[in-house]
């Protein structure tokens, strides 16, 4: 393993990657090409939650991809550096770097909770980025949507500081257009801090869009459950479920078999 760490625009922002070495230097038949994905993890744009980056990093990375995730802008640096640019420019870096760094050509962008909005937002305003900036796939794991009545309050705060404008600039339904990424959602019924209804609404909107999507919705499982490992406190058997659905819905996107 190859771990890279790249400052990300002008403020603190950070990419992290665990990159998978050349196999094929010592075994002519290794896969020479793997996908990335970007990881934002949650935390109500206050902080980065430690549990949803370590445990998805991980298990990506055993699943053969390259996995990298990002330490955007949260609590008052959002004031001086936009979380969904710097999406942007990592999408961009591993794209057009990905020769230098070893990497296939493909990127997928996945979000937790505030990363989730994040990963959806941008998805949202991808036609204010250059095309080079278009990830393949996006992954939504109990994602907040809107920023009005079933929004999470913290994330709205801290994101758009009482400006009216920006609430309803980052409020994401209504927003989705014909050329949006294949698009993969798990959430919980039971989710106590971001309603169930914000990927709902989500979901409904990629349908009339005729946007590829899977919405994977379990009755039990509680908001930050992540993959469940036990460690981590928060072991759901669904866990084991959406993580495989995912796994089989990346293959098919990214054309990748490990």
């Amino acid at each position: 393993m190859t771990i890279k760490r790249f400052s990300i625009g002008n403020g603190k922002a950070e990419l992290i990657g665990w990159i998978h070495p050349d196999y094929s230097l010592e075994r002519a038949s290794a896969i020479k090409e793997r996908p990335s994905l970007i990881i934002c993890p949650g935390g109500g744009y206050a902080f980065h939650s430690v549990i949803e980056e370590d445990e998805a990093l991980s298990a990506l990375y055993a699943a053969g991809y390259n996995v990298f995730s990002l330490h955007y802008s949260v609590g008052e640096e959002i004031r001086k550096s936009e979380p969904e640019k710097e999406l942007a420019i990592a999408v961009s870096l591993l794209k057009t770097k990905a020769e230098e760094l070893g990497l296939g050509h493909k990127v997928a962008v996945m979000g937790f909770s505030a990363g989730g909005h994040l990963v959806a937002s941008f998805c949202c305003h991808l036609k204010d980025y250059d095309s080079v900036c278009s990830p393949e796939a996006a992954v939504l794991v109990y994602p907040v949507i809107t920023m009005g009545y079933w929004g999470h309050k913290g994330s709205r705060d801290l994101l758009c500081h009482g400006d009216k404008e920006r609430e309803l600039h980052f409020s994401l339904e209504g927003q989705i257009y014909s050329g949006f990424p294949p698009v993969f959602i798990f959430h919980t019924e039971e989710d106590e801090l971001v309603n169930v209804r914000n990927s709902l609404m989500f979901y409904m909107e990629l349908v009339e869009k005729g946007i590829p999507s899977e919405y994977h919705v379990f009755e039990k499982g509680l908001h930050g459950m992540a993959l469940g490992d036990v460690a981590s406190g928060m072991h759901y058997e669904c866990a084991n479920a959406w993580f495989g659905l995912l796994l089989r819905w990346l293959s098919e996107k990214l054309d990748f078999k490990s």
